[in-house]
């Protein structure tokens, strides 16, 4: 079933947010670089602990900034689409508040 092409796209999600997610994503492979040297100078449970580290924040920050970066080259984020238009000042909001 193909979705209608005129159909638009609403986004929650703000540009700043994705652009956070790359950097958090830039310093999980700057922490795996600088982790790069600690398994082989530690031995049993410390090396697997430091493997294990390596391997999820490498993975984390693969998924997290693959992610980011396509919905940013997408222009998929809540800038470009606004999920409500900004509601009209008229004399009722007035009598209401006071």
């Amino acid at each position: 079933m193909k979705k209608d092409d005129n159909e638009k796209k609403y986004y929650t999600v703000s540009k700043v947010s994705y652009t956070i997610r790359v950097i958090v994503a830039m310093y999980l492979f700057y922490t795996v670089w600088q982790l790069r040297e600690a398994p082989f100078n530690s031995e049993g449970t410390e090396r697997v602990v430091f493997i294990a580290a390596i391997a999820l924040f490498l993975i984390c920050g693969a998924v997290i900034g693959f992610t980011s970066l396509r919905a940013l080259i997408k222009k998929e984020y809540s800038e470009n689409n606004p999920t409500e238009e900004p509601k009209a000042f008229d004399e009722t909001d007035k009598d209401e508040e006071g």
